[in-house]
């Protein structure tokens, strides 16, 4: 899978399941929003701001793996509406 085609499948569920500050409410949200603060860490800062925060946040992420909670058809639905909503209402 290309990197654009894995950004195209992530951003929407990002926008869709992580809120703008905190923790996400669902397993799912958490997954998702974890993979973004690491990957941002990793590419963008070359983990110049790697510490304890950052290693509490794989656990945990390796913890919510293990719940065995999928994205379900309907969060892939439900993303793909919001997304362009979404964007059309903050320009």
């Amino acid at each position: 899978m290309s990197e654009q085609a894995e950004d195209e499948i992530f951003q929407p569920l990002w926008e869709y399941l992580v809120p703008p500050n905190g923790k996400a409410q669902t397993a799912q949200g958490e997954i998702i929003r974890i993979a973004g603060r690491v990957q941002h860490e990793f590419l963008d800062n070359g983990c110049i701001n790697w510490d304890d925060d950052f290693q509490k946040m794989l656990d945990a992420f390796l913890e919510y793996l293990q719940l065995g909670n999928r994205f379900n058809e309907e969060d892939f639905k439900v993303a793909e509406v919001i997304t362009p909503l979404k964007a059309d209402y903050n320009r």
